[in-house]
């Protein structure tokens, strides 16, 4: 590689080939600098990271048997080649991404509507490598290619793990990933030495608010409740990508990565949940009409939230503890999941379908049926570090006590699971570790907050990060 050139000085690329609409900055060092060879610095806006001044050293000591440059610096923004968009699941690469105006007057767009900022491909960019819109304003926000939604730096950096939650309107979803997430948070840092923060704060912000409602505040003797996800609402975004506005899922967006204290090795993660309402799996329910669970095609992993409570004859196992429901038992929650394979087989084919993991909720009213102690999470010490892994061994105990218990009380469920991934893991939770009240104030069910105790909340994620997804550290 010549160092008289004009090269990228992070991936090499040759910059005077750039498209015309792409471009690459330079910087002029300070005065001061007197180190030997050509001291600008250039940068593409492909790795949007600025290099270092000594720019000709750097090309003498750092070749490649290809031409290329080693990556050997500033590592803070890796690029994938190729990103997966957490709205509409389309590939594109990071060079197609688009970019938000910031200036009032750039409005518009073709995809989202009239009201929102104009979405456009940047001809100018600084030296920090954010784009320049047409009125001259710095932009930090980008957006997909294809329908134009707002995507996190993350999408671009890190593999995503996609986690589709599926299961009936009542069975609980909206408790159980509020109460997930909260427990993670602590979780993640104190056990595994990994970080587990919102990516993208806007997507989450239903779920940050539901969280709120649980778990923040001081006053104990409350009573607090959260809402159902709905089949459109807060937690779906329409968008114009063809003849009729389509509903899109908006994704619960985390990055899992290392905290700064933690040298060994780990390849950060962007996880990628998605709440559907229980609708969308109904026979009833046309699929043409419900595109938002195409996140399905992506899926590493399943969860199907199976409320056993919803069924009469598992009611009358449970003995005194089904005075506690409130709600009436006359739910089919096998068509659901019967819904979501038929969903499912329209993207992949029978063998490549994503593992299943059935998560039977509300523990804490039915743990009686079960010898098993659940007051500790499934992980243990690590002997070799000062870390902990996932006790993989006591999840799949439980899970074969779980599945002989309701194959005994609902076969038609546990059949249709083993029909859909022979290896199924059924895992219960308590995402409350209480039952519901009644509220003297408004005549709503809620849950009194100083009560709330969660009870495997976490094990679904332990098992899918660390059984599955190898992420978290496992032994049986």
């Amino acid at each position: 590689m010549p160092t008289d050139g004009k090269y990228c000085r992070k991936c090499g690329r040759d910059l005077q080939r750039v498209p015309r609409n792409r471009t690459y900055f330079t910087l002029t060092p300070p005065k001061d600098d007197t180190r030997d060879g050509p001291v600008d610095r250039h940068v593409c806006h492909y790795c949007e990271i600025s290099g270092d001044s000594a720019w000709g050293r750097a090309i003498a000591n750092h070749r490649k048997k290809d031409g290329l440059l080693d990556i050997y610096a500033d590592e803070r923004w890796q690029l994938r080649q190729e990103s997966i968009c957490p709205h509409c699941w389309q590939t594109f690469q990071p060079e197609e991404v688009l970019w938000i105006s910031r200036h009032v007057e750039l409005l518009g767009d073709d995809v989202l509507g009239p009201d929102v900022q104009k979405r456009f491909s940047p001809t100018r960019f600084n030296v920090a490598g954010n784009a320049i819109d047409l009125n001259g304003m710095e932009c930090t926000g980008m957006a997909c290619p294809h329908c134009h939604l707002p995507v996190v730096r993350s999408v671009l950096e890190y593999e995503p793990y996609f986690i589709s939650v599926v299961g009936e309107t009542n069975a609980g979803k909206s408790y159980f990933l509020a109460s997930m997430t909260w427990s993670l948070r602590r979780q993640f840092p104190q056990n595994f030495g990994l970080l587990f923060v919102d990516a993208d704060t806007v997507s989450n912000r239903l779920l940050i608010e539901n969280e709120r409602i649980l778990f923040s505040g001081s006053d104990g003797d409350s009573i607090v409740r959260i809402l159902n996800t709905q089949l459109e609402g807060a937690g779906y975004n329409t968008v114009n990508l063809g003849a009729h506005p389509i509903i899109l899922s908006r994704p619960l967006l985390f990055n899992v990565s290392q905290n700064a204290f933690t040298k060994e090795p780990f390849s950060p993660r962007l996880l990628c949940l998605y709440d559907n309402a229980g609708e969308h799996f109904n026979p009833s329910t046309d699929p043409d009409k419900t595109p938002s669970i195409n996140h399905l095609s992506k899926a590493n992993v399943i969860w199907f939230l199976f409320d056993p409570t919803l069924d009469e004859r598992f009611r009358k196992a449970m003995g005194s503890k089904r005075n506690a429901l409130h709600v009436e038992a006359n739910s089919r929650q096998e068509t659901i999941l019967n819904g979501a394979a038929t969903r499912i087989a329209n993207f992949r084919h029978r063998s490549a379908r994503p593992p299943l993991v059935v998560i039977v909720p509300k523990l804490d009213l039915w743990k009686h049926m079960l010898s098993f102690d659940f007051t500790t999470d499934p992980v243990k010490d690590d002997p070799t570090s000062q870390k902990c892994v996932v006790d993989v061994s006591r999840i799949d105990k439980v899970s074969v006590a779980l599945r002989d218990l309701l194959e005994k009380h609902v076969p038609e469920f546990v059949a249709s699971a083993k029909n859909f991934d022979p290896d199924v893991r059924f895992i219960p939770t308590s995402a409350t570790g209480c039952a519901p009240e009644v509220d003297p104030e408004n005549g709503h069910l809620g849950f009194r907050k100083k009560k709330l105790n969660s009870m495997w909340i976490t094990a679904p994620m332990l098992y899918s990060l660390g059984c599955k997804g190898g992420l978290l550290p496992a032994m049986r």
